[in-house]
Order: C-alpha cells, then sequence, then structure tokens
C-alpha cells in the first residue's frame, strides 16, 4: 500500500521540528492529540490541495523578494485581540534558534 501525500507531508514537518509523526494524532492517541511526537510545540498540519490564504501569502512573498526582505503575513479578525502572524517553516525554525540563543545567554529558562 502506497505511503499517503499528507503523511510525508507531516514526517517532513515533525521531523523539521525536531519530533517524529505521530501514527496515532487525534481522538485516537493517547499521549496526545498533536500531529508530531517530542515537540515542544503543539503541532496540527493540514495538507491541502487549496489552502485560501495561500495566494496572499504567495504575493506577499513576491512582492518581498523584489525588495529583497522577508515576507511575513499578519492576519487580524475584526473585533479580536489576536494578531496572527504567519511564516514559512523554515523562517518559524531560525526565529525559533535565535530565541534559544537569546535566552540561553540571558540564563533565561525557555518555555
Amino acid at each position: 500500500m502506497p505511503t499517503k501525500t499528507w503523511k510525508d507531508v507531516e514526517r517532513k514537518v515533525c521531523i523539521s521540528l525536531g519530533g517524529t509523526r505521530n501514527p496515532l494524532s487525534g481522538i485516537n492517541s493517547k499521549h496526545t492529540h498533536s500531529d508530531c511526537l517530542n515537540t515542544k510545540e503543539y503541532v496540527e498540519i493540514k495538507h491541502r490541495k487549496r489552502i485560501p490564504f495561500y495566494t496572499e501569502w504567495l504575493k506577499v512573498q513576491r512582492l518581498a523578494a523584489l525588495e529583497k526582505k522577508d515576507g511575513i503575513v499578519v492576519f487580524h479578525q475584526t473585533g479580536s485581540h489576536e494578531y496572527i502572524v504567519m511564516v514559512s517553516l523554515e523562517q518559524y525554525i531560525y526565529i525559533k534558534e535565535i530565541a534559544k540563543e537569546v535566552y540561553h545567554h540571558a540564563r533565561i529558562p525557555l518555555m
């Protein structure tokens, strides 16, 4: 039986975050509902043909590249106090590593 594409995507993301794919993610899992095991993050991975905000993400990446900048997208829902920042997985991993260095040098425990 061939491996499903979404499982391959989950494996790649979990490995990138320093963990492994949870074979029983969701309601069937006894330890976590996260798609990844052994990570400090609770990770939910969605693999779809079309993602509504992806077009906006691509547009921002193209415009940012013209100015030789990193592109991020910030989502805000009317009436909410939350601001959601969308970055690539590579950017997230880089930011996480920088944060570890800062906390390490400052001797502040990282959550």
